[in-house]
């Protein structure tokens, strides 16, 4: 039963993947969305003096504030994951033989590092979004 779930997961993974490399193209090609927002934001950057941040190239600007604000949301639900760590051992410790509150335990501890496994692989498709976004 976990083999076939497993593999459904990885079918469906690598579909997903497979069929959104297209949509990835179109967007960071010079006639895609992206180009044409940086069109609109280079006069922006130049009344607000900041054309000088990685100089002059508004869409490195952008890319490098939206990364910020990734990399802020993927470290703050790392620390939840910690809280969540923390949580699960002290239950699991204070349990005093208690098997409803050990199994409860055990769930938390499962769904951290779901969680966990999460928050890394978007950490990953977001690294690799980003360094594609920046190569245009």
């Amino acid at each position: 039963m976990k083999k076939v779930n497993i593999f459904v997961v990885f079918i469906v993974s690598s579909a997903i993947i497979f069929f959104s490399a297209p949509a990835f193209a179109y967007i960071s090609s010079p006639s895609g969305p992206l180009s044409s927002m940086i069109d609109q934001l280079n006069p922006i950057g130049e009344v607000y003096g900041q054309e000088d941040i990685f100089g002059g190239n508004t869409q490195l600007m952008l890319v490098g504030r939206i990364a910020a604000v990734i990399k802020i949301a993927l470290s703050l639900l790392g620390i939840i994951f910690v809280v969540l760590l923390v949580y699960a051992g002290y239950l699991w410790m204070t349990a005093r033989g208690n098997e409803e509150q050990v199994e409860n335990a055990q769930k938390t501890l499962r769904a951290a590092f779901i969680g966990l496994l999460i928050i890394m692989a978007s950490y990953a498709f977001t690294a690799f979004l980003i360094g594609q976004l920046l190569k245009v």
